[in-house]
């Protein structure tokens, strides 16, 4: 209630429930109009439009603040995993069909016999499908180990399963069969199609436009292959130069604990809490900061020289005069803000 008269605070969100009915394009359209008349200030450009409670969550940039999601990134998760299934569909089709030669004879016979080619074709596919289940255990289990290490390089709490997800296994389960029935529909019905006479007298056999579809499938699984090498060596390159590059403050050793909405009376314990740390003889120094050196997510247009025809995008935070030491950040030129200077709190600021 309280914190919404406070003018310093910018990232409110507006929710607005709308007759089932709307237009929402003719209603953004709308108040577009409303704000171009209502804004009579030329130097003053605002943008508002409305845009659905489903879409927050992965258009994170346009609403809110403090959302990482990204719709860009789910559809590089997205095909990278569908690269990596066709890789292994591709590799079962040529191992499957190279080592056909095999097992030739236990076609020629099972059809000398009476096997129809439906029920040969079943069977590889059903070979299949249990070499996938059997490989979809096996991988499980090796995302449950592995899970912990993944989750602490990239600092985040990553969990293959959690209460109500029994939905995620049974869309596992059924894209696996999905998996297994393409990658053995192929050999399938290359085998089946061997005539059991020829086999049985021993003759090679080949068939027409076979060696074709093998080269192409060669051919795209070694593209694919590829692609993934590189692509793995540039996100390696990258997670090092992320992880060693000296960002110009100091970030290890670092703790900070942050508070939400405080009001003047708690804002002074905060300095009290801050001046009680610094007398501790593992403490080198603290500060009190709006943001932290790697996430400051103010921003307004500002101009040089009464210039407000040229306008700029400025990021700013709020800081006191302990913030450069206590994360050492050199000052190039100028000074530091004074302590307790009334001067620098309003009118001072240091240009990064």
């Amino acid at each position: 209630g309280k914190d919404f008269n406070n003018p310093n605070e910018e990232y409110y969100c507006s929710f607005v429930l709308l007759n089932p009915h709307t237009n929402l394009e003719n209603l953004n359209s709308s108040i577009k109009d409303l704000i171009n008349d209502k804004l009579t200030k030329e130097t003053v450009k605002t943008k508002m439009y409305l845009k659905p409670l489903p879409d927050i969550h992965f258009y994170a940039g346009e609403v809110g603040k403090g959302r990482d999601s990204s719709i860009g990134l789910l559809i590089v998760y997205i095909a990278l995993g569908v690269f990596t299934l066709l890789l292994a569909l591709l590799n079962y089709m040529n191992l499957t069909t190279a080592f056909s030669a095999s097992r030739t004879k236990e076609i020629g016979i099972r059809k000398v016999v009476g096997a129809s080619r439906f029920k040969i074709a079943m069977q590889f596919v059903a070979e299949s499908i249990s070499i996938t289940l059997l490989s979809l255990i096996i991988a499980i289990v090796l995302v449950e180990v592995s899970l912990p290490t993944v989750s602490e390089f990239t600092r985040s709490d990553l969990r293959l399963h959690s209460s109500g997800q029994i939905t995620l296994y049974l869309e596992i389960l059924g894209l696996s069969l999905l998996a297994a029935i393409i990658a053995g529909s192929y050999p399938a019905f290359y085998l089946s199609r061997l005539k059991p006479v020829k086999i049985l007298k021993g003759n090679t056999f080949k068939i027409k436009g076979g060696s074709i579809a093998q080269k192409a499938f060669v051919f795209f699984q070694f593209f694919i292959t590829i692609i993934f090498i590189c692509f793995s060596l540039v996100m390696f390159q990258l997670s090092g130069y992320l992880l060693n590059k000296n960002m110009g403050f100091e970030k290890e050793n670092v703790l900070v604990d942050q508070f939400h909405y405080l009001t003047d009376i708690e804002i002074n314990k905060c300095k009290t809490l801050v001046n009680e740390l610094k007398t501790l003889s593992v403490v080198e120094d603290a500060c009190i900061t709006i943001d932290i050196p790697s996430y400051i997510h103010r921003n307004k247009d500002v101009y040089v020289e009464d210039d407000e025809s040229n306008l700029f995008s400025s990021c700013y935070s709020y800081v006191d005069a302990n913030f450069f030491d206590t994360y050492t950040i050199p000052i190039i030129e100028g000074r530091n803000f004074q302590k307790g200077s009334v001067y620098d709190m309003q009118t001072s600021c240091i240009v990064n």
